[in-house]
């Protein structure tokens, strides 16, 4: 592992080769990503086409619906439009596949759109629109973004350190945002958790804990170097930072069975851009250019977003539990309030949280630099000892 970690220092500081390229066939998919990211509202909805999301029909607003409706009725309009668009367009389409010529504005926006960026792709890809309903609706996370940019200056030194001493590219640091938008306590779907979304099984195999007491994915500085370990392992496995990011969302294996199913080895435009092969689903097909985009959004943010307010850096002091205690009692031992023992130690598990179990000795526990563990201060939790069954009276006789 020395070593491996030693040549990709010494080989990215003497060649200089971009680690992350962007081949001319996925700038247009990058782009469209950072439309997402940067400047689309989450208040609309970009309407593409679903193998080539760099095919854009048109964007619908609701900004000004957004103000004055309620959140469930907003939901209903959003979709009504959608649903009424996407028939629109198949009827364009349907139109076209009849030989007939475009009459409106919007079907001379849907015709140049399907000749420039759809047609070049594959001679029946109107048809094979239609047949499979290629047409999606993707919503705008600028804003998400935003709060995202602020959020992660908190964990961004250390992310830095961590993957430069694995000889990873400095720019996977935003690695994150894709994942969780930089939040620690987020759970997703399949039950992944964390700044970096480990699945309870990856957790374990790169050295976290995860039991009653504790959830290491939550810890921002323990899952960091987990992350960084998965990651070396993904680009030992594949050659290349792409296919390590893809596997970050595909799985190594997952993405090993695809690149030998479909014969495409470290092609990386073929494995996103075949018109007709599409070894991956939508979200792992995208990761790497939405990734991408991610990267450009945030090192260029002012420009996105203006000169936002960002956190500054979480700083803490570890400290090994030495007795076990409640969040209560280290509140009073640290003179923090719980609120704050919660803030700097979400890897606690929702029954520590709440007090209903203790904190086990030698766990680590993190506080704000200059705070002390005064045991003085507090009983100890010692185990309850199980006291005998208490011996039955005989019973009399009369």
């Amino acid at each position: 592992m020395f070593f491996l970690r030693l040549i990709l220092l010494l080989f990215g500081a003497g060649l200089r080769l971009d680690p992350l390229p962007v081949p001319d066939e996925l700038v247009d998919r990058v782009d469209f990503w950072v439309k997402v990211f940067g400047e689309v509202s989450r208040n609309q909805r970009i309407i593409h086409h679903r193998l080539f999301p760099q095919c854009v029909f048109g964007i619908l607003d609701f900004s000004a619906e957004a103000n004055i409706l309620p959140k469930q009725v907003l939901t209903n309009v959003i979709v009504d439009a959608e649903e009424s668009y996407f028939e629109k367009l198949r009827n364009a389409f349907k139109k076209f596949l009849d030989g007939k010529r475009p009459e409106t504005l919007f079907e001379t926006n849907v015709f140049q759109v399907t000749r420039k960026c759809l047609k070049p792709r594959r001679s029946d890809i109107v048809s094979y629109t239609l047949a499979e309903n290629l047409i999606r609706s993707q919503s705008g996370v600028a804003e998400k973004t935003r709060d995202a940019v602020t959020r992660s200056f908190r964990y961004l030194w250390f992310i830095e350190n961590v993957l430069k001493t694995y000889g990873i590219p400095d720019d996977i640091k935003f690695l994150p945002f894709v994942e969780s938008s930089f939040n620690v306590n987020a759970v997703s779907k399949a039950g992944a958790v964390g700044m970096w979304q480990f699945m309870p099984a990856t957790g374990r195999v790169y050295g976290l804990r995860i039991d009653k007491f504790v959830d290491e994915r939550r810890d921002p500085f323990k899952s960091t170097v987990a992350a960084a370990k998965y990651l070396l392992d993904a680009y030992q496995a594949f050659g290349n930072w792409p296919y390590a990011l893809i596997s970050y969302n595909h799985g190594v294996e997952g993405l090993r069975k695809k690149l030998y199913e479909f014969n495409i080895g470290s092609n990386l435009v073929r494995l996103i851009e075949d018109p007709f092969k599409r070894p991956l689903g939508f979200a792992s097909t995208n990761f790497y250019p939405s990734f991408v985009a991610v990267v450009r959004v945030f090192k260029n943010y002012r420009s996105f977003f203006g000169d936002i307010r960002t956190d500054p850096p979480l700083r803490v002091e570890k400290h090994n539990l030495a007795k076990a205690l409640t969040v209560y009692s280290l509140s009073k031992a640290t003179e923090l309030p719980v609120s704050s023992i919660i803030e700097y130690n979400p890897h606690f598990s929702a029954a520590v949280r709440s007090g209903k179990l203790h904190i086990p000795a030698h766990t680590l526990v993190y506080l704000p630099p200059g705070h002390r563990i005064n045991y003085s201060k507090v009983a100890v939790i010692k185990p309850k000892r199980p006291q005998p069954s208490p011996k039955e009276k005989p019973k009399q006789k009369y």
